[in-house]
């Protein structure tokens, strides 16, 4: 039987909440399930923990829930510290229609945005078997691959000293053409049902794997924090036009008042960003690889660092930085 985590609503528990003009630590670290066995082991997790520890908002990428080859659980829960959602229970995972799974208690908010399912069609052969989520580093396990509707695969945020308003995920461009923006700005607050449908058609797009960009809106200075994951390899203009789409997205909720942030694996270097965030008033907080911390020009920026992952990711650094 597949253990996956609960879902506890909004509100169902009260984080403690840093006063308004406190200082909040950014992170951004990408915890490499989909790198190989060695870094989905039950030892690794503490280590990973242990590098976003003194964050107040981590973005995790290649975040696995209730997928075989990670032991079928919430792995960003394992990593944010939250007791009181650590209990498994016998049941599917409870998303929103959009793709978010949330889980509260005293210490803060893990909140999970899909990319796909085990069972989405995106990867297809042309034979409708789904391409499922892979295990394919025989290190460790049997080599396998987990076409289960209950097996996920996307981002994560966790929210430490700040309350979470809203969240919801959207998916980004399977293909190199320009984006409708437009669109993009207005699917993060327009009606659930259009955006639920849009993720879903995205996700049945065939493509190399369907990305997205998880929104969270917390109370702390009305911020809105985007953690994305966009195209690798030598899809650069399946990037670019991602990165557009998190731009619109993000123009979006600055039209709704909303301060914002940008974190996550943009699988490109910061010089390959700039053009696009700059024009969004964007500027580079820390990250001299694809592991990156974007923050619009209102808010300021302090002791940035590119923390060494020291073998706890594929990735070098996890990097970080205070905003006020």
């Amino acid at each position: 039987m597949r253990l996956v985590l609960p879902l506890v609503l909004f509100g169902a528990c009260t984080p403690a909440v840093a006063p308004p003009d406190v200082a909040l630590r950014l992170q951004t670290l990408n915890i490499a399930n989909g790198a190989g066995d060695r870094f989905r082991t039950s030892e690794m997790r503490p280590r990973q923990a242990a590098l976003i520890a003194e964050a107040d908002l981590v973005a995790l990428q290649e975040v696995d829930v209730g997928v075989f080859r990670s032991g079928n659980t919430n792995t960003a829960l394992a990593l944010g510290g939250l007791g009181d959602c650590a209990m498994a229970i016998a049941a599917p995972p409870h998303l929103s229609p959009d793709g978010v799974l949330s889980c509260s208690s005293d210490a803060g908010t893990v909140l999970f945005g899909l990319g796909f399912r085990g069972n989405d069609v995106f990867g297809t052969d042309g034979s409708g078997v789904p391409g499922g989520i892979m295990d394919a580093d025989s290190s460790l396990n049997p080599t396998s691959v987990d076409r289960s509707p209950d097996a996920l695969f996307g981002n994560a945020l966790v929210v430490r000293r700040a309350r979470v308003e809203s969240a919801v995920v959207v998916a980004l461009p399977m293909d190199a053409s320009p984006p409708p923006l437009e669109r993009y700005a207005a699917l993060a607050n327009g009606p659930p049902d259009e955006l639920a449908a849009h993720n879903l058609a995205i996700r049945f797009t065939p493509g190399i794997e369907p990305r997205s960009v998880l929104v969270v809106r917390v109370d702390q200075r009305s911020l809105s924090v985007l953690a994305t994951h966009l195209e690798s390899g030598s899809q650069a203009a399946l990037r670019a036009a991602q990165l557009s789409a998190v731009v619109a997205i993000a123009r979006g909720e600055q039209a709704k008042g909303r301060r914002v942030v940008l974190m996550g694996d943009l699988n490109m270097i910061p010089s390959e960003a700039t053009s696009a965030l700059s024009d969004a008033g964007f500027t580079h907080a820390v990250g001299t690889g694809a592991d990156q911390v974007w923050v619009e020009n209102v808010l300021s920026v302090t002791s940035p660092e590119d923390r060494p992952t020291e073998g706890a990711s594929d990735h070098a650094f996890a990097p970080v930085a205070t905003i006020r």
